[in-house]
C-alpha cells in the first residue's frame, strides 16, 4: 500500500495554476524526492499533502485514508520546514528529525531542509539523513531544487515543472532515459546536448560524447566538433564548442576524465567526436521522448 497518494491534484491561486493535475504515490519505506526549479509547484504540493493548503480539486490519501477534510494534526504526518533559524548546525537538524520521529508518523514531509547549510555540511547532512531514513523505514517526501540532493537521496524522483509532473523514476531512469527535453535539460551538469533533427531533436550526455578514437569497435554517430574553450575541474575536463552542419539548442559540451589525453584537441580546432548509437536519445517536435529516430 502507498503511504501517501495524490490523485489529480490541482491548485489555483487566482488565475495562476500552481499544481496542474498531479497524480503520485510514495510507497511504504520509500524516499521520494520532488525535484524542480523554484516556483514549479513542488512545495505547494507538499503543503497540500500536509493539510496546510487546500487543493482546488483532487484527492489526498494517507495510509489508504482520504484526508482532504482532516486537519494537519490528524493526518499522521510530520513535516520539517526550511528555516534559517532551525538549521545553522547539524546538531539542530538531528533534534528536528528526532522530534518528528516521536510522533510515529506514516510519512515525513521535508521542504528543502538542507538548503541553508554550506556545501561541506550539506554533504554530511545528506549522508546522515539517508541513513536515518533507512533506519526508521518511514516513507519520506523530500522537496528540493538541487539535482545532486535528488540523485543522492531519492529511491525515486518526481520531476515537476510549471505545476505538471514530467517524469517519475529511479535516479538512473530519470538521468539515462529522460521523458522529455525538460527533464533531459534539467538534470546533468552540464545538461544533455540537444541537436535539432527532422521531426524533433536528438540528445546525448556530455560524458558519452567522446573523441572517435576512444570508441573503436562500437557502432557510433560521428560529429565534427569545434572546441571553443576547455575547463579543467580537477577530476575532469569540460569542452565547450559547436558542431559542423548541426544546429544545437545550446552550446555543445563534452566531459572527459582528467586522465584522458587532449592531444590535438585545443580551442579553435576541429576534431571528430562520436556517440555510441545506444547512448542517443530521441525527442519529437513537442519535446517528448520517442523510441526511434
Amino acid at each position: 500500500m502507498a503511504a501517501v497518494a495524490v490523485n489529480e491534484i490541482r491548485k489555483k491561486f487566482g488565475d495562476v495554476v500552481a499544481v496542474n493535475g498531479i497524480s503520485l504515490e510514495a510507497r511504504d519505506g520509500e524516499f521520494m524526492v520532488l525535484l524542480g526549479p523554484s516556483g514549479c509547484g513542488k512545495t505547494t504540493l507538499l503543503r497540500i499533502i500536509a493539510g496546510l493548503e487546500k487543493p482546488t480539486s483532487g484527492q489526498i490519501l494517507i495510509d489508504g485514508q482520504v484526508v482532504n477534510d482532516i486537519p494537519p494534526r490528524g493526518r499522521g504526518i510530520a513535516m520539517v520546514f526550511q528555516s534559517y533559524g532551525l538549521y545553522p548546525h547539524l546538531e539542530r537538524q538531528r533534534v528536528a528529525l528526532a522530534r518528528a520521529l516521536v510522533r510515529d508518523p506514516t510519512a515525513f514531509l521535508l521542504d528543502e531542509p538542507l538548503s541553508n547549510l554550506d556545501a561541506k555540511l550539506r554533504t554530511s547532512a545528506r549522508s546522515e539523513l539517508k541513513q536515518f531514513q533507512r533506519t526508521v523505514r518511514t516513507a519520506t517526501i523530500y522537496v528540493t531544487h538541487d539535482q545532486v540532493e535528488a540523485m543522492g537521496l531519492g529511491d525515486r524522483i518526481a520531476v515537476i515543472d510549471h505545476g505538471r509532473l514530467r517524469q517519475v523514476g529511479t535516479p538512473s531512469e530519470i538521468y539515462e532515459h529522460p521523458a522529455d527535453e525538460f527533464v533531459a535539460s534539467f538534470l546533468g551538469t552540464p545538461p544533455m546536448n540537444l541537436i535539432e533533427r527532422e521531426g524533433g531533436s536528438m540528445g546525448f550526455r556530455p560524458e558519452n560524447f567522446l573523441p572517435k578514437e576512444l570508441l573503436n569497435g562500437a557502432a557510433v554517430v560521428e560529429f565534427p566538433f569545434r572546441v571553443d574553450r576547455v575547463e579543467y575541474l580537477g577530476s575532469e575536463h569540460i569542452l565547450y564548442g559547436s558542431l559542423e552542419g548541426r544546429a544545437a539548442k545550446r552550446e555543445v559540451t563534452a566531459k572527459l576524465p582528467a586522465h584522458a589525453t587532449l592531444k590535438g584537441i585545443s580551442p579553435g580546432a576541429w576534431h571528430v567526436f562520436a556517440v555510441r548509437e545506444t547512448e542517443l536519445r530521441y525527442f519529437d517536435r513537442e519535446g517528448r521522448r520517442t523510441q526511434h529516430p
